[in-house]
């Protein structure tokens, strides 16, 4: 019953919004919210249009999503479960439901680095994010991506060919592939003992929406995460600021000043992350320069080998999820932003302000207040002018 309170929970608030954590901090778990009578939601002071979620939350069949994971053997993990990671539970709003297939023991006691970069990446940039993912991968640091062409299937494809475990997160439902050129690269991550993870339910469409709110989960998985190519505003950079938000590392692989796919890191490392040449950058920031620990996990199950290895056919019935209420549009990345980077967010203008003007309007501390500005700077929500000021 508590892991259909939580997918309620999800249907109700959303993919990583400020009103889930909000209500999470309200009321501690879904099962009190979804088992409270709506007399007593209305004492506590929920408006009608949240209790019309909550009902429409309450009416939402639930049946076909269960039936097809326990098929297929997707795990359905919410963080009442031990197994759901402490890296992830402990970032702002994190996932209410977690749908998981491959190996997924023991995530919290390995060293795991996210590798990031632009779709549309050189030569340059698709080597050495092979190069890194290998290094990584033969000491036994699993790796963590987005399924994405470019540097993120670098990652993956290194990743297994050195033997590795890499993680691929994804911005759809965990049956559905994209793009669907890297069918048999998801495959061959889960019969090297990988995993593919996603907290959109079966049958989501890879929304355009989905995958900024799906960036949080890469990095909140991860201990650092590491830009290999970008352009300035590249979607790398939402990946790095969820990790500057949660206090992990970020790395950074100079490039060329006049190459456009460098841009991201060269201004990442411009801004303080950490330069990495090779792994041993990366690993020397945990002592671990010698660290070598994980083995390739337990070969997955046929039947979740059968649910990526087939291609779709137009008779093949996916299962219908519910659909999440009200719909995200895709600017709504804004509704991921902690308290405190909403809080500048809200006293910036068009007119550039100071960060001492800043901390004046919200009553931050100065170093709050310089690494928010420097966390909404990193996704691209506010500007930098001359003088070292902001503006919206």
């Amino acid at each position: 019953m508590a892991v259909a309170d939580w997918m309620r929970f999800q249907l109700a608030y959303g993919f990583g919004t400020v009103r889930a954590a909000k209500a999470l901090q309200k009321w501690h778990s879904p099962a009190l919210l979804f088992h409270t009578e709506e007399s007593q939601l209305q004492e506590q002071g929920i408006k009608e249009e949240e209790l019309h979620r909550i009902r429409e939350a309450k009416a939402a069949d639930l049946g076909k999503i269960q039936d097809f994971c326990k098929k297929n053997g997707v795990k359905i993990l919410t963080p009442e479960d031990e197994q759901y990671p402490e890296r992830l539970r402990n970032i702002y709003s994190p996932p209410a439901v977690l749908y998981i297939a491959g190996w997924w023991e023991d995530m919290n006691d390995i060293l795991s680095i996210a590798v990031v970069g632009t779709r549309r990446c050189t030569e340059y940039g698709s080597r050495m994010a092979r190069q890194i993912s290998a290094d990584l991968a033969t000491r036994g640091v699993v790796t963590v991506s987005g399924l994405a062409a470019g540097i993120d299937s670098c990652c993956h494809a290194a990743t297994v060919e050195a033997g590795g475990r890499t993680i691929a997160v994804q911005g759809c439902g965990i049956d559905v592939t994209y793009p669907a050129a890297n069918r048999e690269l998801k495959k061959k991550i889960l019969q090297n003992g990988g995993a593919v993870v996603t907290e959109f339910p079966p049958g989501a469409e890879p929304n355009a929406y989905h995958f900024p709110i799906r960036n949080r989960i890469i990095a909140g998985l991860s201990h650092g995460t590491l830009v290999v190519e970008g352009e300035r505003r590249s979607g790398s950079l939402i990946t790095a600021g969820f990790a500057l938000t949660e206090g992990r590392d970020v790395f950074a692989v100079p490039g060329n000043v006049d190459s456009r796919m460098s841009a991201a890191p060269n201004w990442l490392i411009r801004e303080g992350a950490i330069m990495v040449r090779e792994a041993g950058d990366i690993l020397e920031e945990y002592d671990l320069r010698d660290y070598n620990t994980a083995s390739p996990g337990e070969k997955t199950s046929a039947e979740q080998l059968s649910l990526y290895g087939k291609k779709p056919t137009a008779k093949k019935e996916k299962p219908v999820p519910a659909v999440p209420f009200p719909q995200r549009k895709e600017d709504s990345m804004l509704e991921t932003l902690n308290a405190n980077q909403r809080a500048v967010l809200n006293a910036l203008s068009s007119e550039p302000m100071t960060a001492d003007e800043v901390v004046v309007a919200t009553g931050l501390t100065v170093p709050e207040t310089l690494s928010v500005l420097t966390q909404l700077e990193i996704f691209g929500i506010i500007r930098i002018h001359a003088g070292h000021r902001f503006s919206r």
